[in-house]
């Protein structure tokens, strides 16, 4: 990525963190500031547990943070995100969390990266990896 499109994305999650911390309700901010298609619904993701194929640095953020309370800013493969834990559950022996998030993009290419991801977890494409080495990095339900 471009230091421009770095510091473009940066510079929309702080100002996204600004309204947060100046008392704006999340879900009104993530409708205005965020890139992810959840902003309709207020950031909603739903609920995710480990190894869910979410990137690990938003996966860590979540599963460190309290319900009610949101991360500091999260730097990701997709770009920098506020996520703020709206809920905590057990799904058998396994944790949940329930997470909203804000998404500032470092690239209008990142959607499209999204995109795929969504396409390889929902069964409509496929993924093939060029050699073992990255197969072994990629989440459990990617190899």
């Amino acid at each position: 990525f471009s230091a421009e499109e770095l510091a473009k994305a940066k510079q929309r999650i702080d100002n996204a963190k600004a309204k947060l911390d100046a008392g704006t309700d999340f879900a009104d901010v993530a409708k205005e500031f965020s890139q992810c298609p959840s902003k309709d619904q207020g950031g909603n993701l739903d609920f995710w547990g480990r190894d869910s194929g979410l990137d690990l640095f938003y996966e860590r953020a979540m599963f460190e943070t309290k319900v009610g309370e949101v991360t500091k800013i999260v730097p990701t493969t997709f770009g920098y995100h506020l996520i703020k834990v709206t809920g905590q559950k057990k799904n058998g022996d396994r944790d949940e969390i329930k997470t909203s998030h804000i998404l500032a993009m470092y690239s209008d290419d990142q959607m499209r990266v999204r995109q795929v991801r969504m396409d390889v977890d929902q069964g409509t494409a496929d993924l093939a990896f060029r050699d073992d080495k990255f197969r072994k990095l990629a989440p459990p339900s990617y190899r």
